[in-house]
Order: C-alpha cells, then structure tokens, then sequence
C-alpha cells in the first residue's frame, strides 16, 4: 500500500505565479494525497485563487489573521499536514512532473534502510529561472547522491532549500517549535539543521525544480551590495565560522543543547555538538585554540585550517562583532 504524501504551502499576496507552482503540483506523476495552504492575510487576490483550487482540486487552505510571519506560517502548514511524507512548496516556483516520486522513491529507500521510526529529510537541487519560456520539463540527470552526516554538518549551506525537501511525520514530531524571526534563522535551515543531527539525511544532486528569481523573493532576488559590505560579511563569514558552519548555526546548536530540545542518539555527533557550543560560548582566543587542539572529534586536516584561520583571523574580532 502506497504510504500517504501531504504537501504543505504557504502564500502572501502571491496571486501573480500561484496558478503557476499549483499546476506543477496538480500534474505530478505523484500528486500528492493532500495540498495545505496557509496564507499569511494576503491583501491580492491569492485567497481568490485557493478558493479556485478548493473547489476543483480539493486543496484546503487557512488565512492567518493577522499574519503570522515566514518561519510560523511554514511551522503551521507543516503541522497541519497528515501524510506519512510531508513536502515543502513555495507559490512561485514551477516544479518538474516527477519531483514529488523522486523524492518518495528515495524516501522509501532510507526508510527500509534505517527504519520507519528513524527522522529523515530528503533534498534536491533546484535550477534557477526568470523566464517561463525558458523552462523544460524534461527529467533531469542525476549526478550523485550526499548522505552521512557529517557531509551535511560541516558546510555552509546544509544543502537545505526548503521548497525541494520532503521529510517523514517521524522527524515533525522532532522538530521544536521554529525560530520566530525568518530573518534571524530561516525554517528551512532549521529543519535540515535538526535532521542533520537527530536522523537521517539524503540530498539527491538532481534538479526537480525551477526556482523563480523575482522582486519579491524573501531569499534569491538580486540586491545590489557594495564592494566593501561584500568584503566585510566575507570577513566577518570567515572570522567566526567553524569548519563552514556558520556564526547562527554554532549559536543554535548550544542552545538545543543548553535547553535540553532535541535528543541526539548518536554520540558521535552529541560530540560534536557539544564541542561545538563549548567552542561558540568561549570569548577567549585561547580557549579556542585549546578547543581546538584537544578535539577529537575531527581530523588533522580539518582542524589544523580551523586554527590557522582562527589565528589569522583574530585581529578582526576587535573590529567586526558577528
């Protein structure tokens, strides 16, 4: 029996591309068992839209009045969803025919590697678009597939572009409640970051989306920045973060940790985590040298570069504040 798919959105004032991204949805090969749309009190006609599809679709959509802010609203829809599998859309994007089965396959796939019982997160890649011409649905190659966490862990971005994940009901019950601020820390880092270290985690190096770039875009659009702001969050980048994890991510994991939010079964990466807090809540240089060279909870390699950026990089901590 084929295991139940939710898909969870959410709208603001989105009236221009929505029919767009619901028709990609509506014409999967795998249309999924239910469509939740929460609308963060929209003002065009987006609720106009919803309503459309409620009636030849059977979506169900909810109006947030007011509204509830980027990371809540997501955090809502994806609560309210009862699939065994939950993806995660946005209202401007247009995705391939075969996205929701591709990830369902390799959802599968994990599961009756690990287990039923075990979080899990699947992602994709995404192709970048402005011009609906320009789009092909074509199936897309796969050049390889990211898993173990530490592949994860230790990069910049956790490879977490919200609108090409799908997760299992296991890794929902995980989740704490979401970061208030989308600005502060975005969901969809949130999620991956919490999979990343309580489950198990799969990116598949295949696009099954187009990812729209526009004006209104929350992340992606293009902002003009100037030479020196450029140079001073580069600096400021590669000042505090810690084998690729930034300054945000190494203050999250201290506080799952100091709060007691999250358990983490796999000690090895309860190592990491914690040597993690100790080095991001240590204000002296030294201590995280000390850190440093102790740990053991990386290679060589890794923590011989970590220490020579530290020391390089340390005159700038007097100047640039994270």
């Amino acid at each position: 029996m084929r295991k139940t798919v939710s898909l969870a959105m959410t709208t603001y004032n989105g009236e221009k591309y929505l029919r767009e991204q619901l028709d990609s949805i509506y014409n999967q090969t795998m249309i999924p068992d239910e469509v939740i749309v929460c609308d963060d009190n929209s003002k065009d006609g987006t609720i106009d839209i919803l309503e459309e599809y409620r009636k030849a679709k059977g979506l169900k959509y909810y109006v947030n009045i007011p509204g509830l802010g980027v990371n809540k609203n997501f955090n809502k829809a994806i609560l309210l969803c009862s699939g065994n599998y939950i993806a995660i859309s946005d209202q401007d994007d247009i995705w391939l025919p075969n996205k929701i089965r591709t990830l369902y396959d390799y959802m599968l796939k994990i599961e009756n590697q690990y287990g039923e019982n075990v979080p899990i997160l699947v992602s994709s890649d995404s192709t970048r678009f402005s011009d609906p011409s320009t789009v092909c649905l074509e199936t897309k190659p796969i050049h390889g597939i990211i898993t173990g966490y530490r592949n994860f862990l230790f990069n910049s971005n956790l490879y977490c572009q919200g609108c090409t994940v799908m997760m299992n009901k296991e890794l929902v019950k995980t989740l704490p409640p979401f970061p208030s601020s989308f600005n502060e820390f975005p969901y969809d880092v949130f999620i991956s970051m919490i999979a990343t270290i309580t489950g198990e985690r799969c990116h598949i190096c295949q696009s099954l989306m187009y990812y729209r770039n526009h004006n209104s875009n929350i992340l992606g659009k293009k902002e003009k920045i100037s030479f020196f702001v450029r140079l001073r969050n580069k600096l400021g980048w590669l000042t505090y973060s810690l084998f690729g994890i930034p300054f945000s991510r190494q203050k999250h994991y201290s506080e799952l940790i100091k709060d007691n939010k999250i358990q983490i079964s796999n000690p090895e990466i309860f190592g990491i985590i914690q040597f993690i807090s100790e080095y991001v809540n240590s204000n002296n240089v030294f201590r995280k040298i000390q850190l440093l060279i102790k740990s053991k909870r990386v290679g060589v390699r890794l923590k011989l570069s970590q220490l020579i950026v530290l020391i390089i990089t340390s005159p700038i901590r007097l100047f640039i504040k994270p």
